[in-house]
């Protein structure tokens, strides 16, 4: 590679840089200013806290020292469940355009075929979940059942928090809010479905998982083999997926749902 090609690939990275800052800078002003953004967020994370305190209410809580608390299910499954409410509720506000006759200068600043926003939006969707309910789950965690479990049950809420961001940016080829309603589709309720089922999981078989490891600590790391499998599987499939099925969007088209 010459230096002349050299320095154009730096300015390109350089410039593509400078554009998911601003893309990130977009996002976040627009959620904070927009009153339904702001909605549709806290109803999603209302659900989460609604399905929290189920979970609590039914969980043999011991607040003391004296008695221990076991472990069970449902108190594993709050941090989880909370996770993917937000997460799916940021992800699902993406699709809701703001202003959307303003779209123009992304139109005429923007490259399609070069531009990339799953990279943003990943880093998004982990910025406005993890930062606290990684701690708090963290420190919960060791107040009741110690360091093991206080730093297994928050890997694996890493892990999965992160498993449940890739499957939603899959298909990301759009800016936040710049783009038209996604029209109807045939296999909608199926979506639907595949979310409720994600849901399921991380509030049943994973906890059950996890106390299941709790007495035989050499096999702990066998959590994570399924999260990486699928996660190297989402790679090699969004490796391998056409051009221009990547290219960024700002109109949605029957043809592209199906």
């Amino acid at each position: 590679m010459t230096k002349r090609e050299l320095m154009v690939r730096a300015l390109f990275q350089q410039v593509m840089k400078c554009n998911q800052r601003a893309f990130g800078r977009f996002v976040l002003q627009t959620i904070w200013r927009s009153e339904v953004h702001q909605q549709v967020v806290l109803f999603f994370l209302a659900m989460g806290l609604v399905a929290a305190a189920r979970m609590l209410a039914g969980a043999p809580l011991r607040l003391d020292r004296i008695a221990t608390t076991p472990l069970s299910t449902d108190l594993l499954s709050v941090p989880l469940v909370l996770a993917f409410c937000v997460i799916v509720g940021i992800r699902f506000c993406f699709e809701i355009p703001s202003n959307l006759p303003a779209n123009w200068i992304f139109r005429l600043w923007i490259d399609p075929s070069s531009a990339e926003t799953r990279s943003t939006a990943r880093k998004l969707l982990l910025l406005l979940s993890m930062p606290w309910i990684v701690p708090l789950t963290f420190l919960s965690s060791f107040y009741f059942w110690g360091p093991f479990i206080a730093l297994l049950h928050t890997l694996v809420l890493i892990c999965c928090s992160v498993l449940v961001v890739e499957l939603s940016i899959l298909h990301l080829r759009k800016i936040p809010f710049t783009c038209t309603y996604p029209p109807f589709r045939s296999h909608s309720p199926l979506i639907v479905v595949a979310y409720l089922f994600g849901a399921i999981i991380l509030t049943s078989y994973v906890p059950d998982f996890e106390i299941g490891v709790a007495d035989v600590r050499w096999a702990a790391p066998l959590l994570f083999v399924p999260a990486v499998l699928i996660l190297v599987g989402l790679y090699s499939y969004r490796k391998c997926m056409l051009p221009m099925d990547k290219e960024l969007i700002f109109e949605e088209r029957q043809n592209d749902w199906n």
